[in-house]
């Protein structure tokens, strides 16, 4: 739906629930627990075949990276990814996918998403080359980018995700 479409369903839906609060909140609890009635919840182990095709997507995703100051794009850091990179890397030892996750981190270091000043990350970029910050810290997106800094640190022994690992964790503490 486009703003203006959604705009006057979203304004009958609010008329429907005022007039009719208690059904519409009594047929919303039946629907949620006929829902969850008939979902089973599981989880199977990771494996390879698993993994594998999330890898191959997780880099078909990275694209050849290029990121492009022009492109208009608002993102967030794929914090995911990037720990799916280095968890393939510490499996399998394929440090192609290793370097394509480093890559992308070193652009996010270089890029106005990271505060060069005050420490830490915005929690996401307008551009694709991560120049452009939305001007919000979030401890999450700082906890998630701690975390994969630190892991870089620890696998490629490299001072310079380090001093970025620490800089995350002084501006949290801060």
């Amino acid at each position: 739906f486009t703003a203006e479409a959604l705009a006057p369903y979203l304004q009958q839906l609010a008329e429907y629930y005022v007039a009719n609060k208690e059904p519409a909140e009594k047929a919303a609890d039946e629907i949620a627990r006929s829902a969850l009635a008939r979902k089973e919840v599981g989880s199977a182990p990771l494996t390879s075949d698993i993994l594998e095709v999330s890898v191959t997507r997780m880099l078909d995703g990275f694209g050849d990276w290029k990121p492009n100051p022009e492109v208009k794009r608002a993102q967030s850091p794929d914090v995911d990814s990037l720990e799916l990179a280095i968890y393939y890397y510490v499996g399998k030892g394929d440090r192609q996918v290793l370097n394509r996750g480093l890559h992308m981190m070193t652009d996010m270091a270089r890029g106005g998403i990271r505060d060069q000043i005050g420490g830490g990350f915005h929690r996401g970029a307008f551009d694709s080359a991560w120049r452009l910050p939305a001007f919000e810290k979030l401890l999450m997106t700082n906890a998630e980018m701690l975390e994969v800094y630190t892991e870089a640190n620890r696998l490629t022994l490299s001072g310079r995700w380090r001093a970025i690992a620490e800089e995350i964790a002084g501006y949290v503490l801060k």
